[in-house]
């Protein structure tokens, strides 16, 4: 294998320090290939891990979580499968050298095979400058919401829907006050709020962070994030965790109080993220993603509300699908099906879900 690939494992003395030294040579600062971002998202038995990749004047950092595949394959070892943690990450790369993706993509190929990886799952970058070249397994999931931020304040103001502008006047009439929060002293009533709204949204379990995963980012992600609090009658009653890069926010996990709905607070709590961002000197904030329909009027509703803020903003939201071993594969899907037929399930791969054995 080419010398020039280094896949940095976090459990290995050195190895950590050695990554987030990476992390910190690189400008761009994006908290999805922080170590110990990457470490919230690990399960027990999963390892994170760092593919590295160095040629002069250019370098990657892939941020990846080395995970054991759940199911058999008759007459073989357990194999394992690669997934990004949650998030807008993938190769990242920068230099002014030239590009060798492609002989990085043939040395990861060759180390995963070593390693009895079946497949490679990451959420890529809306920005593609920030990506390794020639990503192989690409493929559009969704649209995303950016909102350059890079205009005149009056301009931006003008370019948010009539909606916004409107809500936004109407929270301040209203006594809204926003503020924000780096040390997360609100942290109780942010989870309060959260919490909350991922009940009545019925989200997912995955969302379902407990305290001490929000205690990691005060004490191992500082910088990389803000808390923005929104005010009214002396409480918060909408909040926001927002991932902070050097050049780019990201909207990121929280909720509003329902009670507090009719005040409009969080246009006015976006609105203050969009102005903190300009005053910081932020390219882009990131507002997020959605499901986009054959016709406007059938996109749904969060989709809606985060384009309100940035009409032109839609840019395609990508994942990387990468299948190392079709055979292996094909048996690890099997292996699935005959573990759910002997618990007496009747077991479909999901639609679109990859890889298909986890869905």
């Amino acid at each position: 294998m080419h010398e020039r690939l280094r896949v940095l494992c976090v459990a290995e003395p050195g190895q950590a320090n050695e990554w987030l030294a990476r992390w910190e040579s690189w400008s761009e600062h994006e908290v999805w290939a922080h170590p110990s971002y990457v470490q919230l998202f690990c399960s027990p038995g999963e390892t994170p891990i760092c593919a590295c990749w160095d040629t002069p004047g250019f370098r990657i950092m892939f941020p990846l979580i080395l995970r054991p595949v759940p199911f058999e394959i008759e007459g073989s070892r357990v194999p394992m499968d690669l997934t990004g943690p949650y998030g807008y990450g993938g190769p990242f790369c920068w230099g002014d050298g030239p590009d060798s993706s492609g002989e990085f993509w043939t040395d990861l190929l060759e180390w995963c095979r070593a390693h009895e990886v079946v497949t490679l799952f990451s959420r890529l970058s809306v920005f593609p400058g920030q990506l390794a070249s020639a990503v192989p397994g690409v493929c559009e999931v969704g649209p995303n919401i950016v909102r350059d931020l890079r205009v005149p304040d009056e301009t931006l103001w003008m370019d948010y829907e009539h909606k916004v502008r409107k809500n936004v006047s109407r929270a301040r009439r209203e006594g809204v006050t926003v503020e924000t929060d780096p040390g997360g002293i609100h942290l109780e009533r942010f989870l309060e709020i959260y919490r909350a709204t991922l009940d009545r949204r019925h989200a997912d379990e995955f969302f379902y962070f407990g305290e001490a995963w929000f205690r990691t980012w005060l004490e191992a992600l500082a910088g990389q994030f803000i808390f923005f609090h929104a005010w009214a009658g002396g409480s918060i009653v909408s909040t926001e965790l927002v991932v902070v890069s050097q050049n780019h926010l990201y909207s990121f996990l929280g909720g509003t109080d329902p009670k507090a709905s009719e005040f409009r607070p969080n246009d006015l709590l976006k609105h203050e993220i969009i102005r903190w961002g300009r005053q910081a000197g932020k390219t882009h904030f990131v507002l997020g993603g959605g499901v986009l329909r054959a016709t406007e009027a059938g996109a749904d509703g969060v989709l809606r509300y985060k384009r309100a803020f940035a009409p032109h903003g839609l840019v395609p939201f990508q994942v990387m699908r990468w299948i190392i071993d079709e055979a292996i594969y094909e048996a690890v899907v099997a292996g699935r099906a005959r573990a759910e037929m002997a618990a007496g399930r009747c077991w479909v791969p999901r639609e679109n879900f990859f890889p298909a054995y986890r869905g």
